[in-house]
């Protein structure tokens, strides 16, 4: 029997920029979050075989890529603020850098067992 792994990615959301990486790996993109960008982003994450995206809702600045990689066939995974902090806490992680913050956000999502939808 073989095994699949899914090829999960987290995106730390700003006002101007998307940090993104891609769980167990060091491949990171950061783009500008507007509609290039989030095109450049879906690209860039196909290409790369990634199947779920995780991001952290930041005020409604998340909304617009998480429509958008929806719409492009990605299986998005919005988390709150707490729950991607409560994650940090438990693998004794302490980052507030944008690029590190992806990676987290990225080994989260890797750890979702099933499907969560939050707008």
């Amino acid at each position: 029997m073989s095994k699949s792994t899914l090829v999960s990615a987290g995106i730390d959301t700003g006002k101007y920029k998307l940090d993104a990486a891609i769980n167990g790996r060091q491949d990171r993109r950061q783009v500008d979050d507007d509609q290039a960008g989030h095109e450049g982003m879906a690209a860039w994450l196909h290409k790369h075989g990634v199947k779920r995206v995780g991001i952290e809702a930041s005020g409604g600045y998340e909304r617009l890529v998480v429509a958008y990689l929806r719409a492009q066939g990605f299986d998005v995974v919005v988390f709150q603020p707490k729950q991607v902090h409560a994650y940090a806490m438990f693998r004794l992680q302490k980052a507030k850098i944008d690029k590190i913050d992806a990676a987290l956000i990225a080994a989260c999502t890797a750890a979702v067992k099933a499907r969560q939808i939050s707008n």
